[in-house]
């Protein structure tokens, strides 16, 4: 049961949509404790057993997209919407879009998944705009508390026993999803595992692992490697995001990965942002543009 005042404040935030600037520092500190103190009781690793999945990819501060999306969810009844990481920086709507995700999970924290993304780690956000811009607007403490529910995000949903989603892909190393399910949260991970699965990338032309751009912590997976990690697990799909492919997805290593982007904000006004709809088993891509909504 949501508390009489923070709810107050949540429905004042769903109402006022791109507003955001109209709240203080005051009243956004409880909200942000009471969402923190909810994604606490999330595993590293969400599971959801059965239903209707819709999947964005990275949104970086669209709110037009994010709109989109869970009018989509909203309108077709999908049972739960997950967010697949970096859901700020880069784009003018960045607060926008995580104070109505925050409070979208506040009201239905069961139904809507936000994982992390390596821009919710605060070396990438502090570069990429998210930091200046929100201390500008609120000050240090309220970005100091977004950081801190950071740290609190799952790193990956697993979807019955077919389909995972995570921000950027399978790790070099030993993963456990069973571990993952009593693991404790990485505060800011920089390197091993859990990192890698915010930052990996897939690369059809290897085979195994090898070096990555993004820095000497992280790697590019081939298809060898990715088959062996799908077939262990018995899983169907990867859908990850952190690519900004132009036609807003990639499908990879016969069509068992898909490559999600969901964003036209800033540096990306040449994507096709897309969702995935995850459904009996099966994957349906949905193109933003085609959802007809207007804020």
């Amino acid at each position: 049961m949501v508390p009489q005042e923070i709810q107050a404040t949540v429905e004042r935030l769903l109402e006022i949509g791109p507003l955001v600037t109209d709240f203080i520092r005051d009243e956004l500190e409880p909200v942000i404790e009471y969402w923190t103190s909810l994604l606490k009781k999330q595993r590293l690793l969400h599971l959801i057993d059965t239903g209707s999945v819709l999947v964005l990819g990275d949104i970086h501060g669209d709110y037009l997209q994010l709109r989109r999306a869970f009018h989509y969810f909203d309108t077709e009844a999908i049972d739960y919407i997950i967010i697949a990481g970096d859901l700020i920086d880069r784009g003018p709507e960045m607060i926008e879009c995580l104070e109505y995700v925050m409070s979208r999970q506040i009201m239905d924290p069961e139904h809507v998944i936000f994982l992390r993304g390596n821009h919710e780690l605060k070396a990438i956000n502090e570069m990429y705009g998210f930091r200046g811009y929100c201390t500008g607007i609120y000050g240090s403490a309220i970005y100091d508390k977004f950081a801190a529910a950071f740290q609190q995000l799952p790193l990956a949903a697993l979807v019955g026993d077919w389909a995972l989603i995570c921000h950027g892909g399978i790790p070099n190393g030993h993963l456990s999803l069973r571990e993952m399910r009593i693991s404790l949260k990485p505060k800011e991970p920089e390197e091993g595992t859990y990192a890698q699965m915010l930052w990996n990338d897939p690369d059809p032309a290897i085979e195994n692992f090898g070096p990555s751009m993004r820095g000497q912590h992280y790697y590019r997976f081939g298809g060898t490697v990715f088959n062996q990690f799908m077939d262990h697990y018995g899983l169907k799909y990867l859908i990850r995001a952190h690519q900004a492919f132009p036609e807003g997805y990639r499908w990879m290593f016969d069509n068992r990965l898909l490559s999600l982007f969901s964003s036209k904000a800033g540096p990306y006004m040449n994507i096709n942002p897309h969702f995935a709809l995850l459904i009996n088993g099966e994957i349906q891509l949905i193109a933003a543009e085609n959802i007809e909504f207007n804020y």
